[in-house]
């Protein structure tokens, strides 16, 4: 039953990682996070590793909040809906890495540990975590070594981050699998809590290429056709067909910027069973046919380009209404 209050909207930030290397770094001095707490949850649509340089705050994670100070590193699965802020009177500088873990260690599949070894899926979708310096040193000194052989640009550094990341994966995998030995599942007080549509986000993110019935989302969740779709819509602020169209339609324009398939063959590769439904889509979500807009964005010139429709500055609660 509800408690009456409503649950915040929950957004989607995408980011459209290159092909060949689907790794983002945020650093530098504008990300210092407000002491504002947000008015909405996101998540997004890959792994998020974040390291606290300075001072502390709290993170939301679904319906958990947890605190964080300096020095700690934050891992937080792409189907996790969280926010961050800073104590009050102070603005805690990050750095975060942004990854796809499934393109970016497919060709090492041996070097990870796989769901049977450790019992649960080793990539991390679907995990959330804060990791203390005095407690996981190793998580801290491989995470400041990530986000160095990144921001240094070496010609290997693809290389090095490569092995690191493997080593830093295999240590929170293992890590995880110690946490979930030792706690029982809870289920959520109540179905409108952010964490009960979790299944939903994560079956759209595995399937939106293929025609499900929209039941299937339901069933995920363990709840009525009904329930669902007004659960779903009291979080998200948006029906759940709409999040599923908009997911494809993303997913449509970053193959039109960054890829030579036809219109067709990209309207079949994003989930729409016609080309119709596409294009009337298309053109309801960003005011262009997809030809127009391949037009106007043009197709990238270098994959060395990163291209991403996710926040790349920190979002300042105070100033939104």
């Amino acid at each position: 039953m509800s408690n009456g209050k409503a649950a915040p909207a929950v957004q989607f930030r995408s980011y459209d990682l290159n092909d060949d290397f689907p790794v983002l770094l945020l650093t530098g001095d504008i990300w210092h996070i407000s002491d504002v707490p947000s008015h909405h949850l996101h998540f997004h649509n890959c792994v998020e590793i974040g390291i606290c340089e300075s001072d502390n705050g709290m993170m939301k994670f679904g319906d958990e909040q947890l605190p964080f100070q300096a020095g700690d590193v934050t891992v937080v699965g792409c189907d996790i809906p969280h926010t961050t802020w800073s104590a009050q009177g102070t603005q805690s500088k990050w750095s975060y890495i942004f990854a796809d873990l499934d393109a970016l260690l497919q060709p090492y599949p041996s070097l990870v540990p796989t769901a049977d070894e450790i019992g649960t899926p080793p990539l991390l979708h679907d995990y959330y975590a804060i990791f203390r310096r005095d407690r996981f040193p190793d998580v801290h000194t491989l995470m400041s070594l990530m986000v160095s052989s990144l921001q240094e640009k070496k010609n290997n550094c693809r290389s090095i981050f490569g092995g690191l990341i493997i080593s830093f994966l295999n240590i929170i995998c293992n890590l995880r699998r110690e946490q979930e030995s030792q706690k029982k599942e809870t289920a959520p007080d109540s179905a409108s809590t952010a964490s009960s549509v979790i299944p939903a986000l994560k079956y759209i993110r595995l399937h939106f290429q293929e025609d499900f019935p929209l039941e299937a989302l339901s069933s995920e969740c363990h709840m009525s056709s009904t329930s669902f779709r007004r659960t779903f819509t009291q979080i998200m602020a948006k029906s759940p067909l709409r999040h599923l169209t908009e997911y494809r339609i993303q997913h449509a324009m970053f193959l039109l910027r960054s890829s030579r398939l036809s219109v067709l063959e990209i309207s079949e590769e994003s989930g729409f069973q016609s080309i119709s439904s596409f294009n009337r889509n298309f053109i309801a979500l960003t005011g262009l046919t997809p030809r127009e807009y391949r037009k106007k964005k043009s197709l990238l010139k270098s994959k060395s380009v990163m291209k991403y429709s996710g926040w790349i500055v920190p979002e300042d609660p105070s100033r939104i209404p």
